[in-house]
């Protein structure tokens, strides 16, 4: 089985430097690594603005193509974000196609709604990606696993009410964007299909892996998924400028590996998602890389983190909360 890595590489540097060094420093590391035999590094084929009216109003796509054309800095960042989009639609069909495991070097813009831009989203890859797989390739049950630090707000508004999508989101309590209570499990036909869990600042290793034995396995298994897209945002991550929890890069490769071990026999595409610390985000997607190859960790963090004792009681609870919100409907 041959494994992808899909990566732009056409992307402009004036404005957004930060986050093309983090994509090519990923590269960079590769190049020394075993690992890099066990990927087939592929352009995606760009897709037009046009090609996301799937998922974003018309009316909206066209007041960002207008602003792009008088704002040098909205032109680039559209520019970065249709390239993101256009990787993480190819990387979901060539995983559905082969039925094999893609890393989209890029991606995870899940703050991005319908009708308007969140935080630096302007396009919502994942919803796109989704909905392409639905339309194009008539699947008909998908689960997004998103444990980037930041709630995904986007891409469970526009699926709130969409028993389709099985949505599960971990992130940290008390940042941006101040959504994802449990109590957000879906509207309408989609309710229960919406899972919000967040962790206390300060969660470490112990207790994220513990909440994810408790979630993750018991609602893959009772909603049957035929495709999962995994947004493996690494600013969960100790020491990242724009998180508050404190995963070790260990913590991240153990992240990793119970999602690779639960989605055994399934498509998956892994997009890169957010991280946006310049040591430790590369070496933790090389780590990803690994996880997914079967291949032991590359790079450990090697210190010990301190987590404070309330983090493990507030997460018991909150997981309690939350299955009595569940267990009317699963």
């Amino acid at each position: 089985m041959t494994n992808y890595l899909v990566y732009a590489f056409d992307y402009p540097k004036k404005y957004y430097t930060d986050f093309i060094y983090r994509y090519e420093k990923v590269l960079r590391l590769l190049e020394d690594k075993e690992i890099k035999n066990h990927y087939k590094i592929v352009k995606p084929n760009i897709l037009k603005l046009k090609d996301f009216e799937i998922i974003h109003d018309i009316d909206y796509l066209y007041e960002l193509e207008k602003m792009s054309k008088h704002d040098e800095r909205i032109r680039e960042n559209l520019i970065c974000d249709i390239l993101g989009v256009s990787g993480t639609v190819y990387a979901c069909e060539l995983a559905l196609e082969e039925n094999t495991i893609t890393y989209h070097l890029g991606g995870g813009f899940h703050h991005a709604f319908k009708d308007r831009f969140g935080a630096f989203d302007y396009l919502n890859d994942i919803a796109i990606a989704v909905e392409w797989l639905r339309r194009k390739h008539k699947i008909r049950k998908i689960m997004i696993i998103d444990l980037d630090v930041h709630h995904a707000n986007g891409t469970q508004e526009i699926f709130y009410d969409d028993p389709g999508i099985f949505q599960i989101s971990f992130h940290g309590w008390g940042i941006f964007p101040g959504t994802g209570n449990i109590d957000e499990i879906g509207v309408g036909e989609g309710t229960g299909y919406k899972i919000n869990l967040p962790f206390l600042k300060g969660t470490s290793d112990e207790t994220y892996l513990f909440a994810m034995d408790k979630i993750i396995p018991k609602y893959i298994d009772l909603y049957q998924p035929e495709f999962i897209v995994y947004q493996a945002g690494i600013d969960c991550m100790v020491k990242d400028p724009m998180g508050n929890l404190k995963l070790t890069l260990d913590g991240i490769y153990g992240r990793d590996k119970k999602i690779k071990d639960l989605c055994k026999g399934l498509p998956i595409t892994i997009i890169r998602g957010g991280g946006y610390n310049d040591e430790y985000s590369p070496k933790a997607n090389l780590n990803t890389l690994a996880c997914f190859s079967d291949i032991s960790i590359i790079y450990k963090y090697g210190k010990r983190v301190s987590e404070p004792k309330r983090c493990k009681r507030w997460i018991k609870n909150k997981i309690k909360d939350l299955e009595r919100l569940l267990g009317e409907y699963w």
